[in-house]
């Protein structure tokens, strides 16, 4: 049977005291009580750590043995009571995020760096997926949780909100667009209007084209889901081209030039 970690702190007291009467005073407890305590150590060890007489205490070979490397043995122990409950806790591991090309201009990078302040111990395994991939590998199990725009509902999948964008307009510089101080949906659907295939993320086209429906705006969207077909068709066509529809946040990191906000 090997010895508590308790015994073995309070021999550690006495040996740097060099005394039962300071060492009990430090720990808290009785000297008949602690003196009771070397010896069950002893006794479970087989050996003597301790000599002791009316005035002094001093250590056996044994003893200084123990002083020597009992520190890190406690300090080890320490160190694997708190590993145990820090991984109990989700405090430590590895977490396996997958993240939209968007959520990778500002949202990924903070949740990232936020998340490496609070838990240093968790290590993060990123991965830039289109949004039905990301759905597709949490549901796989490929990934532990992903960041999208918008994402359609999937079966084992839990949504939750992490961040609010305003939606904006992207367009030229000389677009008659960029001119207003409010750009309204009545604005835009005048205009011919980029937006990525739905395939791409179901859950923001038909957010996107639901804004539009629901004021009665409807449109053929299918002739206008591929921004670099689109530039091309339109190329030949009078007037400058609006650009995807996309938050403002995401756009204003985007190196575009020629381009503006319009104020929102």
């Amino acid at each position: 049977m090997e010895p508590e970690v308790r015994l073995l702190r309070y021999f550690l007291a006495v040996a740097e005291e060099l005394s039962f009467t300071r060492a009990a005073r430090r720990l808290h407890i009785a000297q008949p009580s602690l003196s009771a305590q070397i010896r069950r150590l002893e006794s479970q060890l087989g050996v003597t750590l301790l000599q002791r007489d009316t005035r002094t205490v001093s250590l056996t070979p044994g003893g200084r043995a123990l002083y020597a490397r009992g520190p890190a043995a406690i300090a080890a122990l320490q160190h694997a009571w708190d590993a145990a409950r820090q991984a109990g806790m989700g405090l430590t591991g590895t977490l396996r995020l997958a993240y939209t090309l968007s959520a990778g201009y500002d949202t990924a990078p903070q949740l990232v760096a936020t998340l490496h302040d609070r838990h240093p111990g968790v290590e993060v395994i990123t991965e830039v997926l289109p949004t039905p991939s990301i759905l597709r590998a949490i549901q796989d199990r490929r990934a532990d949780a992903g960041l999208a725009r918008a994402p359609a509902p999937a079966e084992g999948v839990r949504l939750q909100t992490v961040r609010r964008d305003r939606l904006g307009v992207l367009v030229r510089i000389d677009h008659p667009l960029a001119e207003l101080a409010e750009v309204t949906l009545t604005a835009v659907a005048e205009h011919p209007v980029a937006i990525h295939p739905r395939t791409a993320n179901p859950g923001h086209y038909d957010l996107i084209t639901g804004l539009f429906a629901r004021r009665g705006l409807g449109r053929d969207w299918s002739s206008e889901t591929s921004p670099s077909t689109s530039a091309s068709r339109r190329s030949a066509t009078a007037g400058p081209p609006p650009w995807p529809v996309v938050p403002p946040r995401v756009g204003s990191r985007r190196t575009c030039a020629g381009c503006r906000w319009p104020s929102p």
